[in-house]
């Protein structure tokens, strides 16, 4: 299995954000920029509108930590997100949504909370090109890892040992 660090980036500032990307430009072929909205999680952060990642030198992904990511969605597609990620949690939309992300001709994914059984996304995992588990509560940096999602992977590899499993908070490389 590769092992592969995607820079992810919490901020709400366009000009911040642009600053980062120029940080990365040429450093890894993937960012993640969180998009949150205050109401899926409580905090906001930049707006997909003011992104502009056709000039980012970077494919990026856009996790959605966001309530009703269906109407985000050609708005990823215009920003220039590659891949799009939803939370599992945010919509009783799943299969029409991973649709409508496919039919936008980006990669579709699926994130999960630390507290979501593997066994909500089963029926899915057909249709993701990558699966998100969260080790943290969305929508705050800064959190410590919660240890038993480390037991989700080996379940996610028993039913998909194909596709790519990544990992959002609480992530300290020192450890």
């Amino acid at each position: 299995m590769k092992t592969e660090l995607i820079p992810a980036i919490l901020t709400a500032s366009a000009e911040d954000l642009s600053r980062k990307l120029d940080f990365l430009r040429g450093k890894t072929p993937w960012a993640q920029i969180d998009i949150m909205d205050g109401l899926f999680v409580p905090n906001q952060s930049v707006a997909v509108e003011k992104i502009d990642g056709r000039q980012a030198g970077v494919k990026l992904e856009a996790h959605l930590m966001v309530s009703h990511p269906e109407t985000y969605i050609d708005a990823c597609k215009q920003a220039g997100f590659s891949r799009v990620i939803f939370h599992y949690e945010a919509t009783p939309h799943v299969e029409s949504l991973l649709e409508q992300i496919a039919k936008a001709g980006m990669e579709r994914g699926i994130a999960i909370n630390p507290e979501t059984p593997i066994d909500s996304i089963l029926p899915y995992l057909p249709y993701v090109d990558t699966v998100l588990l969260l080790g943290v509560t969305p929508g705050f940096s800064g959190q410590m890892f919660h240890e038993p999602v480390l037991k989700k992977i080996n379940e996610l590899q028993q039913h998909a040992p194909n596709i790519p499993i990544s990992i959002d908070g609480g992530i300290d490389l020192d450890n």
